[in-house]
């Protein structure tokens, strides 16, 4: 079925597609880019579990009748946003249709979230039409409401709410009140203060309002810790897939190892260095970002991991300093970075470092090709293993395995 907002609403962007199309076009993709390198086997791609309300995070933006104005105005058709008088507005929570960050489409009845999150957001929304607040509007810096992040445990069944306004807005006990009463678990709600400019969801002071101020989620073998701000990815059990494939290639490729070591770059919470700790001497984690990084710490303390020690920092700089060298014949080296790829010193770095092993996890197969020319220099890609981690849209994971050339 496809959802109603397909179209305008800027969060899918393939749903009108049979999914098995989808994934032969991911999956070409992939080979396009990485058509002139030497690859020994290729793997069909992998679909993800689910295809509709996969999604463990979402942040929505609020909107009113403004925004509904324009979205519905005939094409081409230019002039400003009607004139809201007090008590005639009605704020909706939504996504922002591709291209166009200042406008927030109304999403009820989003796919991506679990059918419960419309309960969640019918909820905010008619408390702050009911309550007259004002949402943020960013090119004068007027207004409360910015945004509404849901997050959930798909193994464990936990929810957690925050909403992301200015620091004086008023009435947040009643929305408190609602949220307990809509019908819908939810494990802790949480009011983040923020009276910045700019408009990212993640800043503010956290207010924890009721619960502990964060849920509890199984991921692959490892219980984590998650916050407003914890990173993670999105499709849980797509992800879980991942790891189990990582854990298969360091099980075949450490089998006459004595001492092991993992790298594992742009770690983020841990997620992967976490679930293949039991099969290294030593986890070694660097992240740029130091929320990830606390995260990572106590879910190491809380499921009784030992073996892992994690940097804050940037890869390129933190990379060069870690005492690999010495020990390179058991060491393994994991690459998670974001849609830009590896920076230019991280990739001398880690051909100095002459490690036996690479898993290489990339979300965008451009920036991966670019870097796989780079490390083939000095080694052979085995495999190549094409994900979905995002059904309808055009995003695709893929994971690389890597050996030093003889």
């Amino acid at each position: 079925m496809i959802c109603p907002h397909f179209g305008i609403c800027g969060g899918c962007s393939r749903q009108d597609d049979p999914y098995e199309t989808q994934l032969a076009e991911k999956e070409a993709l992939v080979r396009h880019h990485l058509a002139d390198l030497s690859v020994l086997r290729w793997h069909k791609i992998l679909r993800s579990p689910q295809t509709l309300y996969y999604r463990n995070k979402m942040e929505y933006s609020f909107g009113d009748v403004r925004d509904v104005a324009i979205i519905n105005r005939p094409r081409g058709e230019r002039g400003p946003p009607p004139v809201v008088s007090e008590g005639e507005n009605v704020i909706h929570l939504g996504l922002h249709p591709k291209g166009r960050f200042a406008v927030v489409t109304p999403t009820p009845e989003c796919q991506l979230m679990s059918e419960e999150t419309k309960v969640i957001i019918a909820t905010v929304a008619r408390w702050a039409t009911d309550r007259a607040v004002p949402i943020f509007l960013r090119k004068n810096n007027e207004g409360d409401l910015r945004h509404l992040v849901v997050r959930e445990g798909k193994n464990t069944g936990e929810r957690l709410v925050n909403l992301v306004a200015r620091s004086h807005t008023p009435y947040i006990d009643d929305l408190a009140d609602r949220l307990k009463i809509c019908g819908v678990p939810i494990t802790t709600f949480l009011f983040s203060a923020y009276d910045g400019a700019s408009d990212v969801a993640g800043q503010g002071e956290r207010r924890v309002r009721w619960g502990e101020g964060a849920i509890q989620e199984k991921l692959g073998r490892v219980t984590f810790t998650v916050t407003p701000g914890s990173f993670m990815q999105t499709n849980t059990r797509a992800a879980e897939q991942m790891i189990e494939i990582l854990r298969i290639w360091s099980t075949e490729d450490g089998a006459s190892i004595a001492r092991r070591v993992l790298i594992d770059l742009y770690c983020g919470s841990g997620a992967i260095g976490l679930n293949l700790a039991s099969s290294f001497d030593e986890v070694l984690g660097v992240e740029i970002s130091a929320d990830a990084v606390r995260d990572a710490w106590l879910t190491a303390k809380g499921n009784g991991v030992g073996n892992v020690r994690f940097f804050e920092g940037r890869a390129e700089d933190v990379a060069s300093e870690l005492p690999v060298k010495e020990r390179a014949d058991g060491v393994t080296v994991v690459l998670d970075p974001p849609r830009a790829g590896l920076h230019p010193r991280l990739v001398q770095t880690v051909l100095d470092w002459n490690a036996p092993r690479i898993y290489y996890v990339s979300c965008n197969a451009e920036s991966l090709a670019r870097d796989l020319r780079l490390l083939t220099a000095r080694y052979d890609i085995l495999d190549v293993q094409p994900m979905d981690f995002f059904p309808h849209t055009d995003h695709i994971e893929t994971a690389v395995r890597l050996r030093l050339k003889a």
